[in-house]
């Protein structure tokens, strides 16, 4: 590998460990909005799987650009470009994130919202219109076959009629035998 080679690849794993260690504060700054007790409890999760992300990519920049090759500068270039990130970088990135929240993700999670909430109020309307023709065809059938479709809650939920339950209670029937 020649000099020029090496410096690219240095400068690259220096990247990589900036772009790395910016993926976790960005995900350490999504979770700051929300209460304390949600941060205690789903924060070290999201951490866990934003390393396992980065530990990915890594794997794949050591088998794509490395051709499989991994050196021990290349996790000590990792390391400066974190420290790099922490040191010079996290701030003007930050902006730059809140820009580009501000600027490209709030419109569309505008645009998704109003769309989830239009198919909502669309499925709501075609619902109580079906409702509605339900109860219009019902209302003929009940008038033909009242008995049919009486409610069957007192059987099904052991709710005695007053003839049954005197039956039982051991009380005397008022029903005389035909």
């Amino acid at each position: 590998m020649s000099p020029v080679e090496q410096t690219a690849h240095l400068i690259l794993w220096v990247a990589s460990g900036v772009a790395m260690l910016a993926w976790l504060d960005c995900i350490w700054c999504r979770f700051q909005g929300l209460s304390r007790r949600l941060r205690k409890r789903w924060l070290p999760w999201a951490l866990a799987a934003g390393i396992l992300i980065a530990t990915v990519f890594s794997v794949y920049m050591t088998i794509f650009w490395a051709d499989g090759r991994w050196r021990i500068y290349d996790l000590l270039a990792q390391g400066a470009g974190g420290l790099l990130y922490r040191r010079e970088l996290q701030i003007p990135l930050r902006q730059l994130g809140r820009i580009g929240d501000v600027v490209l993700l709030r419109p569309i999670w505008w645009i998704i919202h109003v769309t989830v909430t239009f198919v909502r109020l669309v499925v709501r309307i075609h619902v109580k219109v079906l409702a509605f023709f339900c109860h219009l065809a019902y209302v003929p059938i009940r008038k033909i076959f009242p008995s049919a479709l009486q409610s069957r809650v007192g059987f099904m939920y052991n709710i005695a009629n007053r003839r049954t339950r005197r039956k039982f209670d051991g009380r005397k029937s008022t029903n005389k035998p035909a």
